[in-house]
């Protein structure tokens, strides 16, 4: 009985409890007109691939995929803009 309430307890208190440790930053990649992310994923380094699209400029009507890499403080590593 004690250790099932024991059990209980620390379960409890690791829902209850949430560090508040997060880490944010703002960052902007590129001077295009009008560009938008998809999808965001994590790397192995803990950096991350954004994938989005590129309108890069009002006299160009076709949209470019982009691939970006960033390191884990959110730092251009590179870019690559397809067609």
């Amino acid at each position: 009985m004690k250790k099932t309430i024991y059990c209980y307890g620390i379960l409890l208190f690791c829902l209850i409890y949430q560090p508040g440790y997060s880490q944010t930053w703002t960052r902007i990649f590129g001077q295009e007109v009008t560009a938008w992310a998809r999808d965001l994923k994590e790397s192995y380094d803990h950096g991350y691939f954004l994938l989005g699209q590129v309108n890069p400029g009002p006299t160009v009507s076709q949209v470019h995929t982009w691939l970006i890499k960033t390191d884990i403080n959110g730092n251009l590593i590179w870019d690559k803009k397809l067609l």
